[in-house]
């Protein structure tokens, strides 16, 4: 039998073809620890014809392809199980044209989002999304799960600031959707149907995004209060101020002891609070502390939060962000987390989280549950940790079954199983919680018109028929 790699001998240069144990292990994976990589290959294109050759190969020979970028998701939408070959867009990286008239960037997918806003930071641009891993995360798959991050309650989603794309259809056909255009209203906008498609339609290989001009200034503050319930009326009265409110974040007590003590940074409040609530402000960074401290010392004596500290430098400004950002990684890093991704109304949060804390209470009391995200528009990150004296499958195993109640939870309180990091392998047993089945089905359809051998991305959001078999 012909060598797998054989198959790509003439696409690629040996380089760029690996085989070896410790990579495919590195590349079979993204960040979700609840399942196995297991791929037979990776590739390492550098063009959109490469992939394409590569694509249509695959199609041919029905072998299925993982597209692979940052690998900082967390749903194992980038994760191969099945023998799968990796797809990595990680020499995809060139920047391809900055127009600073139209306020647009086009870029390769390789490219990371903390890249892009170092290029076009000389026009006084910025891409406004900005995420935890931005110096990782490749701008192809922030597009291929419409990443979110801190500014979206300023900002929105990737979505927003996607003008055109190329891709790469799981047929091997190269599609050029969307122009270096604000408004293009010629007929159906397929460019949206790649942007949160998880790579199972096909591969992103370029995109023209566009770009918003760098704020005059920003100010950032943390404040204390008591319960999750209090941070709620708390966004009402800042958003009354008519102040512009860039991000809104919250974290538990327990996500500020373990920063503070593995990351070594710094409580900013002299005792400990049940929860922290951080906001970022746009304006001009003088006048603005002025009317910043005037507001807040009135939440003070309304009771509104217990505590405030309001950056006064750009160091300052930036540890308090480290406070937040740290978490995720944190976690990650020292123990075995199990993560959760959902998002819920705004007004929906206190009770959600009160009756999400009874039900692992109830289910596995032994679980140390850790909550932080995005407050201002209703995205919350679950994490519970594995006790030392549990097995990684065991502990992921019931994982899976509590999540099963959670998400029932999360969509009984008319929210979405899935805020930031899509549906992969992680959240397709739950798919039908939040999705019609005639939702479903066009879904399923649509995959056979892009992708009519199932070889893309196989096994994610959810399954199709044996045809894609490995």
């Amino acid at each position: 039998m012909r060598p797998l790699s054989n198959l790509f001998d003439n696409i690629l240069p040996s380089e760029a073809i690996l085989s070896d144990s410790f990579d495919l292990q590195s590349y079979g994976v993204d960040t979700c620890k609840n399942f196995r990589g297991s791929p037979s290959l990776v590739l390492l294109p550098s063009s959109t014809e490469q992939i394409q050759q590569i694509i249509r190969q695959c199609a041919e020979n029905k072998i299925g392809v993982v597209p692979s970028g940052g690998r900082t998701g967390l749903c194992g939408g980038a994760t191969a199980t099945n023998g799968e070959i990796i797809l990595s867009l990680q020499r995809m990286n060139t920047i391809i044209n900055i127009d600073s008239d139209s306020r647009t960037i086009t870029t390769q997918a390789g490219v990371t989002n903390q890249r892009i806003n170092e290029a076009v930071a000389p026009f006084g641009l910025v891409f406004p999304i900005h995420l935890g891993s931005w110096g990782s995360c490749h701008i192809g798959g922030n597009i291929a799960t419409n990443a979110g991050g801190i500014h979206v309650i300023r900002y929105g989603h990737t979505r927003h600031w996607v003008l055109g794309l190329t891709v790469v259809t799981g047929d091997g056909t190269i599609l050029r959707t969307g122009k270096n255009l604000y408004k293009d209203n010629s007929g159906y906008d397929l460019r949206s149907l790649f942007i949160g498609s998880e790579g199972t339609l096909g591969v992103i290989t370029e995109s023209t995004l566009a770009l918003a001009p760098k704020p005059k200034g920003l100010v950032r503050l943390l404040c204390s209060v008591s319960s999750i319930s209090e941070s709620i009326p708390l966004l009402h009265n800042v958003m009354r101020h008519q102040v512009t409110v860039s991000a809104f974040e919250f974290f538990s007590e327990q996500a500020m002891e373990y920063v503070t003590r593995f990351r070594k940074l710094r409580d900013p409040f002299s005792r400990r609070h049940p929860y922290y609530v951080l906001i970022e402000i746009e304006g001009d960074s003088e006048n603005l502390r002025e009317i910043l401290q005037e507001m807040f010392m009135e939440f003070l004596e309304e009771e509104l939060i217990q505590d405030v500290v309001i950056a006064q430098t750009h160091k300052q400004s930036e540890e308090i962000m480290s406070l937040r950002e740290s978490i995720s990684e944190t976690l990650s890093s020292e123990f075995t987390p199990h993560k959760n991704d959902i998002s819920v109304p705004i007004s929906a949060i206190p009770a959600f989280t009160e009756e999400l804390q009874s039900l692992l209470s109830s289910k596995a009391p032994e679980y140390e549950l850790i909550l932080f995200g995005h407050i201002g528009d209703g995205n919350i990150h679950l994490n519970w940790l594995k006790p030392e004296d549990e097995s990684e499958d065991v502990f992921f195993e019931k994982s899976a079954e509590i999540d099963q109640h959670v998400l029932e939870l999360v969509v009984a309180k008319g929210g979405s199983i899935s805020a930031e990091h899509g549906v992969g392998l992680l959240k397709k047993k739950a798919l039908h919680l939040g999705r019609s089945d005639t939702e479903i089905q066009y879904m399923k359809a649509l995959k056979k018109v892009f992708d009519p051998a199932g070889i893309m991305n196989p096994g994610k959001i959810f399954d199709i028929e044996p045809s894609t078999k490995l």
